[in-house]
């Protein structure tokens, strides 16, 4: 009886569209024999629609209604892109072959000079979902600056009048969603590394707007992009007090950064509101882990001005920042009730290492009747960290940080108001030691100091990562 026709093509017989023999028995194609070439063969349904329903709610840089099989199949490179960040979790086992195929094509795009939307999307794909021993994010990012400047996209205004067509309007939504993307990556590793942003505050366009506008072709994505587009001036703003605020009046530092965090409460009461209904079910995670970080920004800038306070107003702010840091990590339960952190990027991570810093900070500032309190909380942080991704590294510091409150404790330290909060030496010294036996997981020290960023050496910390 003869074989059925496979209906499946190797990832290198459909890159140039050519029949492919699928032995259908683990071997190679004739093909890729015969030019010693990797075969791979995947799922692509699956991968697309794991990605779609995942993943891509966290980077919002798809529209799943355009980007189908079909539509993917146009291009080859942004479709094994896909399919190799989605393998990452679905697929494991076959995650290097695809990373290293796309890799491969994205390569060879960028040294061909090969400029197009896919190209950029590929790009930052693989910087939101690479590897913690991945170096690469910051050069990626830059050439997907490069690749959008070439194209013009910093001189387009957003689209507010679509065509009548949906697959029309689609396509021209679909670069422009790519821009504002690229402004909160730009933005946000460069928070990370303590770089220069290199996209002009000018060029940012206004995306809620843009995503208001185009409200009626129900793409989620967009409204939560939109949300991390918000916070993108307020980063601007945490920045620049960041970088001068040694130089400033002590008082003028505190005017502003009340302001500020006025502002992110405005920001969480008008994009997390109390009212409304529950977003769909594979929406709610993205909505949750953003919530959950803008809590994160209240707080580092809550303790930020409890660092700056007047003893009064110290005694006020301190029970206030553990409030806060509380809200974090039942915020951070709910997260990892959905099973979100699992795709959560080290950015993200870096965020959570923060809030480690604040509680450790924090609990030198307390009384003895109250440091336990503290440490079920940061237990409860601790309990949420999966064992798998750039989590698991926060997960070894928490450790840590457990471990000094829980021999603070049994040897009854001296009381915070004598010894009053580490300085940075003390810091730099617990950071050492909290880091010393990550080896064991082949993950350097410089990995471990660009997890934590700059926050260790610079007095207020780095912006949260939005998760977008």
């Amino acid at each position: 009886m003869a074989t059925p026709k496979s209906r499946q093509a190797c990832l290198g017989c459909r890159r140039i569209k050519v029949a492919c023999d699928n032995p259908q028995t683990g071997e190679q194609c004739k093909r890729c024999v015969r030019l010693s070439m990797e075969c791979v063969y995947t799922k692509s349904q699956r991968g697309r629609r794991n990605f779609h329903e995942k993943q891509n709610p966290l980077i919002a840089i798809l529209d799943p209604k355009l980007h189908t099989v079909s539509f993917l199949r146009t291009s080859s490179m942004l479709f094994t892109t896909i399919l190799a960040a989605a393998s990452k979790y679905a697929l494991p086992e076959r995650h290097g072959t695809l990373l290293a195929h796309a890799e491969s094509l994205i390569n060879r795009a960028t040294n061909g000079g090969e400029c197009c939307t896919a190209l950029i999307q590929s790009l930052l794909i693989l910087v939101y979902y690479k590897g913690p021993t991945d170096r690469s994010a910051w050069l990626k990012i830059g050439i997907a600056i490069r690749f959008a400047f070439q194209l013009r996209w910093h001189e387009a205004r957003p689209s507010m009048t679509l065509p009548a067509d949906e697959h029309e309007a689609r396509l021209i939504l679909d670069p422009e969603r790519t821009w504002f993307c690229l402004v909160c990556f730009d933005r946000q590793y460069a928070d990370i590394f303590g770089l220069p942003t290199t996209i002009p505050m000018t060029d940012y366009g206004d995306c809620e707007a843009w995503a208001r506008s185009h409200f009626h072709l129900n793409i989620p994505v967009d409204i939560h992009l939109a949300c991390s587009h918000a916070m993108v001036v307020a980063d601007e703003f945490w920045g620049r007090i960041r970088k001068d605020h040694d130089e400033m009046p002590r008082r003028l530092v505190r005017t502003l950064l009340t302001s500020l965090y006025n502002q992110t409460v405005r920001h969480r009461r008008k994009w997390f509101p109390r009212d409304v209904p529950p977003a769909p079910t594979h929406l709610q995670p993205a909505r949750n882990l953003m919530e959950m970080f803008a809590l994160s920004h209240q707080l580092i800038i809550k303790h930020h001005l409890l660092i700056l306070a007047e003893p009064l107003d110290a005694e006020i702010l301190l029970p206030e920042c553990v409030e806060h840091a509380t809200n974090v990590v039942a915020a951070f339960e709910v997260v990892s009730k959905d099973g979100s952190p699992r795709y959560l990027h080290d950015a993200g991570a870096t965020t959570l290492s923060n809030l480690g810093l604040v509680l450790y900070k924090l609990f030198w500032r307390l009384g003895p009747d109250t440091r336990p309190y503290l440490i079920e909380v940061t237990k409860r942080a601790r309990d949420c960290c999966p064992p798998e991704g750039p989590l698991m590294y926060t997960a070894r510091f928490l450790d840590r940080v457990l471990g000094l409150f829980q021999t603070a404790v049994a040897e009854d330290a001296v009381p915070a108001a004598e010894v009053g909060p580490p300085d940075q030496s003390q810091i730099d010294e617990f950071l050492r030691l909290a880091g010393s036996d990550l080896n064991q997981f082949m993950v350097n020290d410089d990995y471990w100091a660009s997890l934590l960023s700059s926050s260790l050496e610079d007095p207020v910390y780095p912006s949260f990562a939005l998760g977008m």
